[in-house]
Order: C-alpha cells, then structure tokens, then sequence
C-alpha cells in the first residue's frame, strides 16, 4: 500500500499494538514487520512522536538499487549495519555516566574496567559456560590487541604456530609479526582435521571451534578433545576465537574449548564488534589463572586506563538487560537477510551451494562448477550491492588447490527486501560478461 502510494508519504502509521488488534496477529509480529519496514526505508519513527510513512525520495522501493550501486571500497565484508546500532539507549546510558563527572572517584578507569570484567564473567558463565574469576579476564579495544597481548607472553623468534586453514588471516600476520612459524591444519565439514596437527613442538595452536570463519564448520566433539589432549601432551596452548559471538541464529551456543579445559592451556578471545561496530569493537581475552597477572600487565603497557566512559557504559549495557534485548532485535533482522539472500542465490544459481551460514554476518557461497572467474564475479556482486570478496588463505601453500573457489558475501547491510533484485542483476551481469567472453573466443 506504501509502494502504490495508498498509503501516503508522511502518513502516520497506527501503533503496533493497534495494528496486532486490527489483523489479529500478535504484537511481536507487528514490531517485526514495523522493523523490516523501517530497514527498507518505507517507514520512520520519530522518537515520541510515532511512526511515519516516509517522505517522497527517502521512501525507497526494492528496485531502486538498480544493476550497478558500488558499495565503498574500504567496506569489509562482515561490517554491521550502522543503522540498527541502538542509539538512542546508548544516548541515554551516556547522559548518565557524563552526569557522574566531578565526583570522588580515584580512578574512574580502572573502576569501570573491573566492573566490566565482573559483569562479563557473569555473561561468559551463563552464554559460554567459562566458570572463571574476574581478573582473568582482560578488557581490550578489540581482538587484535588480545593477539599481541598472547604472542607477547607465549611467542618468540622461530616458535611454531598452529593456525587452521583457510582462517584467521590477520591473526596470522600478529603471530609472523612476533617471528612466529606458521603450520597450516586443513578443516574440513566437521572443523580442524586434528589428524593433520603438527608432531614437533608448538607453542601455540588457533583455532576457531564454535563457528569456523569463513566456511561456517563446527569442531566435532571427538575433535575438541583430541585438541585439548594435543595440547597437553605438547604443553601448547589453544588460542580460542569466538569470531561471531552472540550472532546465532540457530539459537545454540557450542560450547566452548575452555569450558573444557582442565588443564590450564585455552585462551579464549572475543569481541562485541560484529554487534556494536563501527561505534564500539571492546574485546576481551579469558586466560587461565597461571597468565592473569602477566596478560593484565601487558595490557596495562599497551593500553593505559583509556576509554572508562565507554567501559561504563558497556557494563550498563548489559547489566541492564538492553543487550539482550538489542540481540534478539538485530538477530530477527540479520536472520530474515541472510535467509533472502541464501533463498535468492539458490534459486537464480542451481548448481551453487551456500554454507557457514548458522551464524556471523556473512555466508560463503561456492558458485556453480562452470564459473570459471571467482574474482571477476566478487566485483560483479560488489557493483549489485552485494559485499562480496573471494575467500584466501592465511598464506600461499599447496592447500590452495584443494580449497574449491568459494566467496564470501556479506548479508548485513542488504536488506531483505533488496536481496532478491541483487541477486538477479548479478545474474544478469553473469550472462552478458559470459556472452561478451563466448563472442571474443569466436572471434
């Protein structure tokens, strides 16, 4: 009714209570259709004022997007979208926290951080089963800075490193950057083949065992626990990553390799950037108690007693209750565009397969066997609105041969009701460049 202009621009829309009354349906149901209307830019709310219909240009139909809208080239394929960061209570847990300004408090930076951490064993015990003590668990800008913090304490010049492959690649440039060997571990469907782990001394091994980025694979429960025998036997520690966090759809978490552990080797790294970026990426590294005082000192080296206000706030944040319920919100959101995405290519390219895609914010996409040129098809996706980049290895080796061309596509920032035009106009380019390729061998 809004697209045929029965519905007038800047029309008021009736509360989602009244609408739930009017069709019968429930509540949630009318909030949900209300977000999704409000992401494709058909309607606008106003705070304390309602929703409205919106005006003339901003109302955006699904087709506008056209064959060709460039995303900018510094996006990264699994970035949020900036839009469904919850401003207005992160505005007023601000207001409060700078209302504070002026009082005794010795150092306000440190008393946030410890609040935090305290908070956050709380959240870690009751999401990812880790039963451990507040200082160990270090507050970070992010999950970089949680790498150099373990290559400082475990690395040196030579030092071997376990990483899984294809992976992490940024964390494999931290550990080269500290002189480390890399070793590269094939995963296949059921995550690192343990088979494949190295049998000369190691010091460290990473590894992603809930949620593999990019390819989606799960580490087999039989697998965790050669892992953890593997370390022990070699005195390694396991450098666990929680690339996704709290982004699952399936509505499971797996539990965690250090909720495992009983000998004191897993490291467990993780951020809320994929939920709060660009706005926030606060990380946070979990160790064992025999590292807590040398991992809080390399923290302090590196990072001083910076950002407190913010500390604050994320502590509020969850304390509060309002990140859970900003998760359940970009959860319905970011579920309903990566399942019109995966709907979309399975259905425009018979022949493609769709995996990783239980949780995080992308999903890889394997085109059908007769796409030839991954790369070229990346920069197509990307001029169709879709983020897209063609998946590598950590480093070159011989692993990259048995790796099947695979991209990664980014569903964040599509939204549902864009997903299916995006794909056509990628098929459409796919056609005519394959046309354009048949016409040149000819000639």
């Amino acid at each position: 009714m809004i697209e045929s202009g029965a519905i007038g621009a800047g029309e008021r829309m009736p509360s989602t209570r009244a609408f739930a009354e009017q069709f019968a349906i429930s509540r949630m149901t009318a909030v949900l259709v209300y977000e999704r209307l409000t992401v494709a830019g058909l309607l606008h709310t106003v705070p304390a004022g309602g929703t409205f219909v919106g005006e003339g240009p901003a109302v955006q139909r699904p087709e506008a997007r056209g064959d060709a809208t460039p995303l900018p080239a510094e996006s990264r394929i699994d970035d949020p979208d900036p839009a469904l960061f919850p401003a207005s209570r992160w505005r007023a847990l601000m207001r409060d926290a700078i209302g504070q300004f002026g009082r005794p408090v010795e150092n306000p930076g440190a008393t946030a951080r410890q609040a935090l951490q305290g908070t956050l064993a709380k959240w870690l015990r009751g999401t990812r089963g880790i039963d451990v003590a507040p200082e160990q668990i270090i507050i970070v800008p992010g999950r970089q800075q949680a790498l150099n913090i373990l290559a400082h304490m475990l690395l040196g010049h030579g030092k071997r490193v376990a990483v899984e492959a294809p992976g992490d690649d940024r964390a494999a440039e931290i550990w080269l950057d500290h002189g480390a060997r890399l070793v590269q571990v094939p995963i296949d469907a059921n995550g690192l083949v343990t088979s494949r782990l190295p049998r000369t001394p190691t010091a460290l091994l990473q590894v992603m065992p809930g949620w593999h980025y990019p390819l989606g694979a799960t580490l087999a429960p039989e697998r965790r626990q050669e892992v953890l025998a593997w370390a022990t036997a070699m005195a390694a520690h396991v450098v666990e990553i929680d690339r996704v966090g709290d982004l699952r759809y399936d509505h499971h978490h797996r539990p965690t390799l250090m909720a495992e552990d009983r000998a004191g080797r897993v490291c467990h790294v993780g951020d809320f950037g994929g939920i709060l970026r660009p706005w926030l990426s606060t990380g946070y590294l979990v160790v064992p108690p025999s590292l807590a005082e040398r991992a809080e000192a390399a923290r302090a080296t590196g990072q001083g007693e910076a950002g407190g206000i913010w500390l604050g706030v994320l502590n509020e944040f969850i304390e509060s209750d309002a990140y859970t319920r900003h998760l359940l919100r970009i959860r319905r959101i970011y579920g309903a565009r990566r399942e019109a995405l995966a709907s979309a290519l399975q259905a425009t390219f018979p022949g493609g397969q769709v995996i990783g895609a239980a949780a995080g914010l992308t999903l890889a996409w394997r085109p059908p066997a007769t796409f030839a040129d991954a790369e070229r098809l990346a920069t197509m996706a990307r001029h169709c609105g879709i983020p897209a980049s063609v998946l590598s290895l950590p480093i070159a080796s011989e692993l990259a041969a048995r790796v099947p061309k695979t991209l990664l596509l980014g569903f964040a920032r599509l939204p549902e009701v864009e997903a299916g035009t995006a794909v056509a106009a990628l098929a459409r380019f796919h056609a005519a460049s394959a046309g354009n390729d048949d016409r040149v061998a000819a000639d």
